[in-house]
């Protein structure tokens, strides 16, 4: 599961989310949706395919993972099944257990019916689907910093996971010229600059240099031929990974002479992010201070890249043409623009 934030620009916010949702609770409305048919692939398994079935000596066939065989652990979800070496085993066709191919898809895959619209197995799906759920703020309440503390703007209510940090003078939506930009830019200005001198401080007092970063590993023509084991490797054997893995098992052996914030950092740190100049790493915090993962205007969907489970992103732009690509969505906005920040769930 992941969150991203998502910066919507214009009028009704929500309605321009809506044709984003995935169908995950069955109400997402029907004019979004695209049918996709599991008849073939099961009706193809059920007349091709078997399941192994343990035989009793009375004839009986069981699942290999019946309650009969099941063997718990010392805690409550180890278990494992465990068949008794008398006892055979068969290769048993879905056709032969399901008189009909109905009986296969109700019984086994838990499919009672098929759609009474089309007539077939199967289920609907937004093909266009970002999110299963949203909110205003959520883990970003309090990102837009207002030029007047007073103005007309809202700040959503506070969660569980929202920031703890004061959000007075802050909000989640706003028009465009309530917000202070500026003041943005220079809060990342100053996160950053403290966030780079920690880690050279904390390193041994400079950036050690990666004679190659991950990404140069993972998509190197040189290395096309090793596997992913063998990549990791080489990645950590440089003198720089070196390096920092010496300081962050500091960190997570708690060495006393370290802070709890020094120790976060360096476990959670990524030393790629650190290959550039202080005044670079600056620039860039900068450059992506009001720039979120996505975007919605007039009812279309930009994003960085594709959000997965796990915070796991796939076709991710690189940062530098994302910042280009979102200041140029919002550049020459009227300053009565309604600009939005939401918290989504995938």
């Amino acid at each position: 599961m992941s969150h991203f934030n998502v910066l919507v620009i214009g009028p009704d916010p929500e309605s321009q989310m809506i044709p984003y949702q995935e169908n995950n609770m069955g109400d997402c409305p029907e004019e979004y949706l695209t049918f996709h048919s599991t008849e073939e692939e099961y009706r193809n398994k059920y007349e091709k395919e078997s399941v192994e079935k343990v035989v009793l000596p009375d004839g009986q066939l069981l699942n290999t993972w019946n309650k009969e065989f099941e063997v718990k652990g010392e805690h409550i979800f180890d278990r494992k099944y465990v068949i008794p070496e008398h006892l055979k085993r068969k290769e048993v066709p879905y056709r032969e257990l399901f008189p009909t191919f109905e009986d296969y898809m109700s019984e086994w895959c838990g499919e009672k019916e098929r759609d009474l619209k089309i007539g077939e197995y199967g289920y609907w799906e937004n093909p266009n689907a970002k999110w299963d759920y949203f909110r205003m703020g959520g883990r970003w309440r309090g990102f837009f910093k207002l030029k007047h503390p007073n103005a007309d703007a809202i700040l959503s209510e506070k969660a569980w996971d929202s920031p703890k940090k004061d959000l007075s003078g802050r909000c989640d939506q706003a028009t465009k010229g309530l917000i202070d930009f500026k003041g943005m830019e220079d809060e990342a200005d100053e996160i950053a600059r403290q966030r780079y001198e920690n880690v050279e401080r904390l390193l041994g007092g400079f950036i050690p240099t990666l004679k190659y970063l991950w990404k140069d590993i993972i998509d190197g023509e040189e290395f096309k031929d090793l596997d992913i084991e063998a990549k990791r490797k080489f990645y950590h054997d440089q003198d720089a990974a070196v390096i920092h893995a010496a300081a962050k098992k500091r960190a997570i052996d708690k060495d006393p002479s370290l802070s709890k914030e020094d120790c976060d950092l360096l476990i959670w740190m990524e030393l790629d992010e650190f290959q550039v100049s202080k005044e670079e790493y600056v620039q860039i915090a900068r450059n992506h201070s009001a720039v979120t993962f996505a975007l919605v205007k007039d009812g279309e969907w930009f994003c960085s890249g594709s959000m997965g489970w796990w915070g796991i992103v796939s076709d991710e732009k690189d940062l530098g043409e994302w910042n280009n690509k979102f200041q140029t969505l919002i550049s020459g906005l009227p300053d009565d623009t309604l600009l939005t920040i939401y918290d989504c769930h995938i």
